[in-house]
């Protein structure tokens, strides 16, 4: 039967554009940026909001949106465990904190009980919503131009915490001789990720002395990750 297969210069292609990873510096930046921030007239509490709810994503990985749609019901703080409702992925999990990041929270829901009065958002903007991802990019826009500077052209973005967390995972357990093999699932499912090739492709991203490390069985990995041609 003849057949006619459409040229792929008609198709239009997604462009997955290469995740921009904060240095240590640009991180700590960053944050101090968030501890020195004022009270806005149109945002009079994102000094209260932005250094937890910034460290949160970074912390625990979170997608941005899981962050700021946190319901104050789904944080455990006797068991420190944050619930993650249906996301992007359709599932939920479980999140674990670490003591200081708890702690962080607890010193955060004691301030702003104050404020907000039975809030059903852990971050809930002055109507008592979760603030909306327009003016989580603003912000977060705001706070790299004064640690990046002049030079912001640079593709960061408020996911990109996300991305630093699961290659700052990846070299603890390099550094520490860990199986990554037998941590990546962990990882997986700790970041809620549909297919382990999600969490696989932060290997790629890590930087170059750890890139050369005998840990990895790269050629294993290469399998997961789909091979990109240069000139694309």
């Amino acid at each position: 039967i003849d057949c006619y297969v459409i040229p792929s210069s008609f198709i239009p292609r997604q462009e997955k554009r290469t995740p921009y990873i904060f240095t240590d510096n640009e991180l700590l930046g960053i944050f101090k940026e968030c501890d020195e921030l004022t009270p806005h007239p149109h945002s009079p509490y994102r000094h209260l909001v932005l250094p937890v709810l910034l460290r949160l994503i970074f912390y625990c990985g979170l997608r941005p949106n899981e962050g700021r749609e946190l319901k104050s019901c789904d944080i455990d703080f006797d068991n420190g465990i944050i619930i993650i409702r249906k996301n992007k992925s359709h599932k939920e999990r479980y999140v674990a904190l670490s003591d200081d990041v708890l702690m962080m929270c607890k010193n955060y829901r004691a301030t702003v009980s104050g404020v907000f009065n039975d809030h059903t958002y852990f971050f809930p903007s002055p109507n008592g919503t979760p603030y909306d991802h327009h003016w989580l990019k603003r912000q977060f826009q705001i706070i790299w131009k004064r640690v990046n500077g002049n030079e912001s052209n640079t593709n960061a973005v408020v996911y990109s915490l996300r991305h630093r967390y699961a290659t700052t995972m990846m070299m603890k357990w390099l550094n520490e001789n860990a199986d990554l093999y037998a941590m990546l699932p962990y990882l997986s499912t700790y970041m809620g990720h549909t297919h382990f090739s999600d969490t696989a492709y932060y290997i790629h991203l890590l930087p170059e002395n750890l890139i050369r490390s005998s840990a990895i069985d790269w050629e294993h990995f290469s399998d997961l990750i789909p091979e990109v041609d240069e000139d694309e």
